[in-house]
């Protein structure tokens, strides 16, 4: 209910005393606060809201308050370009515009990453151990979960789920969903680095990986190789088998 969802923002803000008084946005720290209040250069006059014209300490109040009040997105002070996560925001202000340049090389090969995250995630791709493989066609996962709803969407007998376009029969809901949206045209899941868009989350993973990160996590155990698709290195590894540069049977 209405009083009930009012209780529940009072009680919430109760327990963050520390507001701006520029955006009425509330934390639960001073260092949240200070953090908030010290992102940008104090700059009155550029930091003017064109939708009220209300005018705001630094631009991180200001983004703070478009987003809650009008667009429910950040959008870039410079270019207009509008952003649903607040990292990807301010790493493009930073780079594109400010000249704000970062780099976090990675300490088990040369490649150098603009932000801790996209380092942390280029890092599991060294220390991702799999060690669940399928029986039927020797893909490797991090878990038996994963493994099972591998086995459940890719070798499953029964497909009960029709799609009303074609003739196609899929195992899962969550794979007609997916499928539909090759009859609908939706590409849901945008690039993090260009303005492509992917019907499916792994296009869009093999992708990121293939023309912006140059991850390959699927690394040959007996030479330097590395692969996007866990196939392409069971490709590989067959070919260590045909001309003997490896020998599987003392392994």
């Amino acid at each position: 209910s209405e009083s009930a969802l009012t209780r529940h923002i009072d009680g919430s803000r109760s327990k963050s005393i520390y507001v701006c008084k520029a955006c009425e946005r509330y934390f639960n720290s001073p260092r949240q606060l200070d953090v908030h209040l010290g992102h940008s250069e104090r700059t009155n006059d550029e930091n003017v809201c064109p939708g009220c014209l209300k005018s705001f300490e630094n631009t991180t109040c200001l983004v703070w308050h478009r987003y809650n009040r009008f667009t429910k997105q950040y959008i870039c002070r410079f270019c207009g370009t509008a952003f649903n996560r607040w990292n990807l925001f301010r790493e493009h202000e930073d780079v594109v515009h400010l000249g704000k340049t970062h780099e976090y090389p990675c300490d088990k090969c040369e490649k150098v990453f603009r932000t801790p995250q996209r380092l942390k995630t280029h890092q599991e791709t060294h220390s991702e151990v799999r060690k669940e493989v399928c029986d039927e066609c020797g893909a490797t996962f991090r878990n038996k979960g994963v493994l099972k709803r591998h086995r459940r969407t890719v070798h499953a007998n029964e497909k009960p789920f029709a799609c009303q376009h074609c003739p196609k029969m899929l195992p899962t809901q969550e794979q007609l969903k997916a499928h539909l949206r090759v009859h609908t045209g939706v590409k849901p899941y945008a690039c993090r680095f260009c303005e492509r868009s992917f019907s499916h989350f792994t296009d869009r993973k093999r992708h990121e990986m293939s023309a912006h990160t140059g991850e390959r996590p699927f690394r040959c155990p007996h030479c330097p190789a590395a692969y996007i698709r866990n196939r392409e290195l069971l490709v590989h590894l067959q070919k260590h088998a045909e001309d003997g540069t490896v020998d599987f049977s003392k392994m």
